[in-house]
């Protein structure tokens, strides 16, 4: 057993790098991203916001990296025991998660281009009777490359010269749609095995020791596939106040993969309908955003577990976040120091069926180097 707990380290130590890409912000404004994402992050959310760009951005370096929030389950690890059984009683139903992102990115008015490398290696076990261990790793790389086209004199911006959040600059409404390919290479594993079975002790006891072939006999899997993201956005502007409604299909139609290595191809990833609004004000050295999301509006989940809301209170230097999703908060910070930038915080998603079932609190930190914009 001492050696299935070491194979079992080294292979999720193996896995300690991220998985698929997320915008920092949007988590940390519970996902009510839809209808303003305005960041490096355009064409993976609803890549029509880039439509009334009038801004050259560029974002060489952005890594990104998430951990599960171990301090809400402090006690639990106290007087640690030495034992597999007294181990798997104390951390039954804790989740622990890791992972970590880069995706570079280059926006020309309308038109964007992502590079992504992204691993995430997340586990729990349940049933304390007869514990079973749920695994899911996924490591990808890929890129992404959109464009939109914008109709009105309404939503174009550029930056706002004391807080450098993006300001729209006329007066009137927009209308942009907006379009994306994204190429993934995924590697994944996801399963269910009995911690005491005999599954994972065969592998090990049949000489599955290194950790490709013990990957193997777990069902780990790659495949290639290229995936669509659609997106519309409406604007109204005026000289303070911004109001947007967007709506995108992420995934479109499924983003499936072929098998490259493997049994089975990485399953498919299912479309996502999310719909968003947001009211904005922008002063001289102040701006506020108020976002409401709704989605995945498709999928089979409580109702409950569709809403998200967001609000973000930027002064000069520092942004605040605060969001709600799926009963849950979260909260956090974006520092603006030109060529170096900090995004940090925390906030909780489900993982469960229900709403507010089973919590999973992360802390999330992106550190962005070197990134810069000017008008074109």
């Amino acid at each position: 057993m001492r050696n299935l707990g070491t194979i079992l380290i080294s292979l999720f130590s193996f896995c300690c790098f991220g998985q698929a890409v997320k915008s920092p912000v949007a988590k940390l404004v519970g996902n009510a991203y839809t209808s303003r994402a305005l960041d490096n992050y355009s064409l993976f959310y609803n890549p029509a916001a880039i439509g009334p760009s009038k801004l050259v951005e560029v974002y060489p370096i952005n890594p990104l990296g998430e951990l599960s929030n171990v301090f809400e389950n402090s006690e639990k690890f106290k007087g640690f025991p030495s034992s597999p059984v007294g181990v798997a009683e104390r951390i039954i139903d804790i989740p622990l998660s890791v992972s970590a992102q880069g995706a570079p990115g280059l926006k020309f008015g309308p038109i964007a281009f992502n590079a992504f490398l992204g691993n995430e290696t997340s586990m729990i076990l349940r049933n304390q009777v007869y514990p079973q261990l749920d695994i899911s790793y996924r490591f990808d790389r890929g890129f992404i490359f959109g464009f939109a086209s914008s109709w009105g004199n309404g939503g174009k911006y550029r930056k706002n010269s004391y807080t450098r959040t993006k300001k729209a600059t006329a007066n009137g409404k927009n209308f942009s749609i907006g379009a994306a390919v994204k190429y993934i290479d995924r590697q994944s594993l996801d399963g269910n095995f009995s911690l005491f079975g005999t599954k994972l002790y065969s592998s090990i006891v049949e000489g599955s020791t290194d950790l490709d072939s013990l990957k193997e006999t777990l069902g780990f899997n790659r495949g290639k596939g290229f995936g669509f993201n659609l997106g519309a956005l409406y604007s109204w502007s005026s000289s303070l106040t911004e109001i947007n409604f967007g709506a995108s299909l992420l995934d479109a139609f499924g983003t499936k993969f072929k098998k490259v290595d493997g049994e089975t191809a990485p399953s498919e990833i299912p479309m996502q309908l999310r719909t968003g609004f947001s009211f904005k004000q922008t002063l001289p050295a102040l701006h506020y955003i108020l976002s409401v999301d709704a989605g995945p509006v498709l999928a089979d989940i409580d109702w409950k577990r569709k809403l998200h809301v967001g609000f973000e209170l930027g002064i000069p230097l520092i942004d605040f976040f605060m969001g709600w999703s799926e009963g849950y908060m979260s909260y956090g910070f974006r520092t603006d120091f030109w060529i170096f930038n900090i995004i940090a915080g925390l906030y909780g998603q489900e993982l469960g069926v229900n709403y507010s079932e089973q919590k999973l609190s992360q802390f999330i930190l992106q550190v962005e180097l070197f990134s810069f914009d000017f008008g074109l």
